[in-house]
């Protein structure tokens, strides 16, 4: 980029290249504003001011949306450890959990479908989550195509 401004080249196909190097959709929307700035004559301060203010919008919703990502992973964790915990309220209620083997295949069935149903919860929640961190509102993929630069 230092070489286009230095030869006196237009900046936003330097721009938009560096934005395809590092794969960055904000460098890429400034170079975009920057090239429809160069050829309307409308002033770059604007253009740079509007899209900083779109960066910066982008970086709050990422923020939140990580929060909401952050709450349900916590969820889908403690959910996991509830059913883990129960041989221990049963040692704390006084009760002897080694007679417990002795109750027959009934619950030896009633362990293995909770622990089955625990892992199936626990990979539910987690594609979930992540299913909340690639939905639309946060695209990683600019939807702009750029005709080659003639320059």
């Amino acid at each position: 980029m230092r070489d286009a401004v230095g030869n006196g080249q237009a900046i936003a196909p330097a721009i938009t290249a560096v934005a395809g190097r590092v794969r960055s959709r904000h460098l890429l929307m400034l170079g975009i504003a920057w090239h429809i700035s160069d050829h309307t004559g409308a002033p770059v301060a604007g253009v740079t001011r509007t899209v900083a203010a779109m960066v910066r919008a982008d970086l709050v919703a990422a923020r939140r949306l990580e929060a909401v990502a952050t709450e349900s992973r916590t969820t889908a964790r403690i959910l996991t450890a509830l059913p883990l915990c129960g041989p221990f309220c049963v040692a704390a209620l006084g009760l002897d959990v080694g007679a417990l083997g002795d109750a027959g295949p009934w619950l030896w069935f009633a362990l293995v479908a909770g622990i089955g149903l625990a892992v199936a919860g626990r990979r539910w929640l987690s594609r979930l989550a992540a299913d909340v961190l690639r939905s639309p509102v946060l695209p990683h993929r600019p939807r702009v195509r750029l005709r080659r630069w003639r320059g």
